[in-house]
């Protein structure tokens, strides 16, 4: 009998333990995860209502911001850029040179000396002065008395950096000028800085002002600004043993080139004793082709695909960007400028968006 008894309270008290650990775990209270650019994303569980990487097939906490569809959506766009300051520029579809007004949310036309046809690519060094570059290839920049000046060589695209650096992707010149396709995204294993010498006294900076006052007269002459390309060592190779090929660049606070080669890769150039590319991220599906990346002022990494767009967070995570508006999902292109001022352009509607607040600069 005394046995039972044992048997009995040992029973109690095993289903008081049970009961209490139930009792302490639904008292829990569950945080929610947060991302911020500062932070690496929380993995959980999906849900149908959290919309996460989807595409990638992760479930990383998405960054939620809230996008403005830009001049009302009446200019459609081939590629645009942001500089360190805020400016903002964009090439039209309808091949005119546009710089956005915040005061009064529209885009305004630039004036300039002549036309160049068939604009395709386009970007803004914080100095103010733009280069764009044909669908031929041709290289061109506008000096600050609005006159185009053509450089040597050819190019698929060109980045600027926070400190005055550019760089471009060398190319072939085709012998027919002709509209690329996302079939058939031009690429080059080729890398190129530029550099440019002049003997006038105000080189530096010679263009801040210029974008927002029209009649800007600068003491530098075109003429007396030589420049020329210098190329970048490319040692990565691809499965066959040739060099890899990129398809985008842009320029890193640190003074080197971020290239993708649009497959799902991206590369970062070091220099110092290194002086090479490296791979820095690898997308988790080889079915996320990247259409564009871009870096801002913090050292920030962001690309752009037909689906969505992210902020890589290490080499084989990101963290995607929601449109809380619900305007867009993919992008064809993307540029970021100071204060987390993050710009695309929609891949299915060409129209330009961005995260700032109106007026802001």
């Amino acid at each position: 009998m005394k046995s039972i008894y044992l048997a009995l309270f040992a029973l109690m008290l095993a289903f008081n333990g049970s009961l209490t650990a139930k009792l302490r775990i639904s008292e829990k209270t569950v945080e929610p995860a947060v991302t911020t650019l500062d932070q690496t994303p929380t993995v959980q569980p999906q849900t149908e209502d959290q919309n996460t990487s989807s595409t990638f097939g992760l479930a990383s906490t998405p960054k939620k911001l809230e996008f403005f569809k830009m001049n009302q959506g009446i200019i459609c766009f081939s590629d645009l850029g942001v500089n360190s300051e805020g400016i903002m520029i964009g090439v039209g579809l309808d091949n005119i040179l546009y710089e956005y007004s915040f005061a009064e949310d529209v885009f305004v036309s630039m004036e300039v000396e002549y036309e160049v046809s068939s604009m395709w690519r386009v970007d803004i060094n914080y100095d103010g002065i733009i280069y764009v570059i044909t669908r031929c290839g041709d290289t061109y920049y506008l000096d600050c008395e609005r006159r185009w000046v053509k450089l040597p060589g050819c190019a698929i695209d060109i980045g600027s950096g926070r400190s005055g650096e550019i760089f471009k992707i060398g190319c072939e010149k085709p012998e027919v000028c002709q509209a690329y396709t996302i079939l058939a995204k031009p690429s080059s294993s080729l890398v190129f800085k530029l550099i440019c010498t002049c003997n006038c006294k105000c080189c530096d900076r010679r263009c801040k002002a210029f974008i927002k006052k029209y009649h800007f007269i600068t003491c530098e002459i075109a003429e007396k600004r030589i420049c020329h390309w210098i190329k970048l060592p490319n040692d990565i190779k691809d499965s066959l043993g040739f060099p890899v090929e990129f398809t985008r660049i842009d320029a890193k606070f640190t003074g080197f080139p971020i290239v993708t080669d649009g497959l799902g890769r991206v590369y970062e150039f070091f220099g110092g004793d290194e002086n090479k590319f490296k791979l820095i991220y690898t997308t988790p599906s080889v079915f996320s082709a990247i259409n564009d990346i871009a870096s801002d002022n913090d050292g920030n990494d962001f690309f752009s695909t037909n689906f969505a767009s992210y902020i890589i967070t290490s080499d084989i995570s990101e963290t995607r960007i929601v449109d809380t508006n619900l305007l867009f999902k993919g992008a064809s292109d993307i540029s970021v400028g100071p204060y987390g001022m993050i710009t695309f352009i929609g891949n299915t509607d060409n129209f330009m968006y961005t995260n700032s607040k109106l007026g802001f600069n």
